[in-house]
């Protein structure tokens, strides 16, 4: 009964009834192989029951990890199918959850509106619509489709709205929290707008009020801000005119201050042109009083500039009064007064002028003359007034310059220029005492360039004697240092010359090699020509070819062989040694061919007697 019920137990799988069937059987006296299936039983269910504990409390932990190693401890240990499926429906529940909310971070996070509708819809499939992640991407969706709608209105704007509409589209932007660069293109535009409202409202004052410089300054505003081309046109137009009108005042103002007829008259019809008024003590009335009173001045003028012209003096009298009459100015007056007054004093002048010359012409005086002449021809005298001065003046002047020319030869001391000199003073008949002076100089000077003459002669003579005479006949004329120096040289070096050659021509005679040697070194100093020293380099060549030959000869004789005692007597009798410095060698070239000769023969005597 005790085994039945142990059966009946591990078969039910109920834990309280196992062990009231194991203490029934210890009690019953069974053995423990009776026991040990009931007892594995309780341990295995103690293990599912601890797996299936394991499994809902990683349910409730939302712990995927956890769950996953719970349905593997489950397995293992055998828990039912059912309890399997169920916790793997519930980890894909929370996998699924999971995924949700990442995604609806995720969008939070972009602030992508397409991806947080889809994370909010699979949330809410999830069953998450009461979770943080939901309403956190509930309410970034909320704003974010706040600013779209702000951005669509803030293009709309753009595309085609007014002032207000900007301002309200920008208003809701940053209600919206759109950033400084979302706004700024509508900002810009409502700036311009209300720039160009400005502009157009400050234009049209300007020129209702005719205000040029106003119009000018709000014409560029206008301008840059973007005021319609039609309004801009007759802003330009207007300031045109008004700036015609302004200049024509100006002009006006300007000529008034010079008081010119011409610019006044050319002032007056642009003014009339450009629309200005003509009223009572208006510009162009006083522009137009001033150019009457002008063109009387101007008839005036011209009165004087004929009477100037045809240098009468009534006439000029007639004038002075008239313009006088019309207010000239002074200095209008001034060259007809002084015209007057020139003619009147002219005739008083040519009177003083004729005395004058006639006093120069009597003095004979260059200086006189010259100054009077001056005067009568400022004073206007006829030429035929002046010939006999200015002839007496050429004479005169003559005579200076060839006083002069002659001063300047006898300093210069040139032959020509005092001969010519001297032609022109005796001509022009100058004071005997210049003239003698001058001929002395001629005369010293003439000695003087025959003896200079001379030395280029003796230079060109290199002779010791031309040279001497030249010299003493170039101090005699008082030629300088300087002229002397050359032919100095020149003897100098002619003298050198001459000793060279009596050098070369001992040594020659000597045909010593050392005195031959020296005096063409000497010769070659003295600047002696090569044909000069060919004698003497010739014979140096020949002595020096004698000594080498002469050593040459030593040197055979010492040594005893026949071909240098051969070469040597050739070389002695070309260089031309005399038959007894050749004997000696001659002698022991004759011994040595003998020696040669009995050596040949011993050789052959020996060789006949070999076996």
């Amino acid at each position: 009964a005790a085994r039945q019920r142990l059966k009946e137990a591990v078969d039910r799988g109920d834990v309280e009834e196992l062990r009231a069937a194991i203490k029934n059987g210890e009690a019953a006296g069974l053995r423990a192989k009776d026991l040990l299936a009931a007892q594995k039983a309780i341990v295995e269910l103690g293990k599912r029951a601890e797996a299936l504990a394991n499994i809902e409390r990683a349910i409730i932990t939302e712990d995927p990890n956890l769950l996953r190693s719970a349905i593997n401890a489950g397995e293992r240990v055998g828990l039912s199918a059912k309890d399997i499926d169920r916790a793997r429906s519930a980890l894909r529940s929370m996998l699924e959850r999971i995924a949700c909310r990442r995604d609806l971070r995720d969008a939070s996070g972009q602030r992508d509106i397409g991806m947080l509708l889809k994370a909010l819809q699979r949330g809410e499939t999830a069953g998450l619509q009461k979770d943080a992640d939901f309403e956190e991407a509930k309410n970034v969706l909320a704003e974010e489709e706040q600013k779209l709608r702000a951005k669509q209105s803030l293009q709309d704007v753009l595309a085609g709205g007014g002032v207000d509409d900007m301002r309200k589209a920008l208003a809701d932007g940053r209600d919206a929290g759109l950033a400084a660069h979302e706004l700024q293109p509508v900002k810009q535009a409502l700036d311009k707008e209300e720039r160009r409202i400005r502009a157009l409202a400050e234009l049209e004052d300007a020129m209702a009020n005719r205000d040029a410089e106003r119009v000018r300054r709000s014409l560029r505003e206008a301008e840059r801000t973007g005021v319609d081309a039609e309004r801009l046109e007759a802003a330009r137009a207007l300031l045109q005119e008004l700036e015609r009108q302004a200049a024509a005042a100006t002009m006006l103002r300007e000529v008034l201050q010079l008081r010119d007829a011409d610019r006044l008259r050319a002032a007056i019809e642009e003014g009339q042109s450009a629309g200005l008024e003509l009223t009572e003590g208006s510009l162009l009335q006083e522009a137009q009083q001033a150019l009457a009173e002008e063109e009387e001045k101007a008839t005036a003028r011209k009165r004087l500039q004929d009477a100037i012209r045809c240098r009468d003096k009534d006439t000029l009298r007639a004038a002075i009064e008239a313009g006088r009459a019309c207010a000239l100015l002074p200095e209008d007056l001034e060259p007809a007064e002084r015209l007057l007054e020139d003619l009147l004093a002219e005739e008083e002048r040519k009177a003083r002028a004729r005395g004058d010359l006639s006093q120069a012409v009597a003095s004979k005086d260059a200086g006189a003359l010259r100054s009077a002449l001056t005067e009568g021809e400022v004073a206007g005298l006829e030429l035929r007034e002046l010939e006999e001065a200015r002839a007496a003046l050429g004479h005169e002047e003559r005579r200076t310059a060839a006083r002069e020319a002659l001063n300047s030869a006898v300093n210069s001391k040139d032959v020509g220029r005092l001969k010519s000199a001297l032609a022109e003073g005796e001509q022009v008949q100058l004071d005997q005492n210049e003239l003698d002076e001058a001929k002395q100089v001629l005369a010293d000077e003439e000695q003087k360039a025959i003896a200079r003459e001379a030395l280029q002669h003796a230079i060109r003579s290199a002779n010791v004697d031309v040279l001497h005479a030249a010299l003493e006949r170039g101090q005699n004329a008082g030629l300088s240092d300087a002229e002397l120096e050359p032919a100095r040289q020149a003897l100098l070096k002619a003298e050198q010359k001459a000793k060279a050659h009596d050098g070369l021509e001992q040594a020659l005679t000597s045909r010593n090699p050392e005195s031959l040697r020296s005096a063409i070194e000497t010769g070659e100093e003295a600047g002696l020509s090569g044909a000069e020293l060919a004698a003497a380099r010739q014979a140096l060549r020949e002595e020096e070819r004698k000594a080498a030959a002469r050593m040459g000869l030593h040197e055979a004789v010492e040594n005893k062989v026949l071909d240098h005692l051969r070469s040597a007597l050739a070389e002695g009798e070309a260089a031309g040694l005399d038959d007894a410095e050749l004997a000696k060698a001659r002698c022991s070239l004759s011994d040595e061919q003998s020696k040669a000769e009995a050596r040949s023969l011993l050789q052959q005597a020996v060789a006949t007697r070999s076996p």
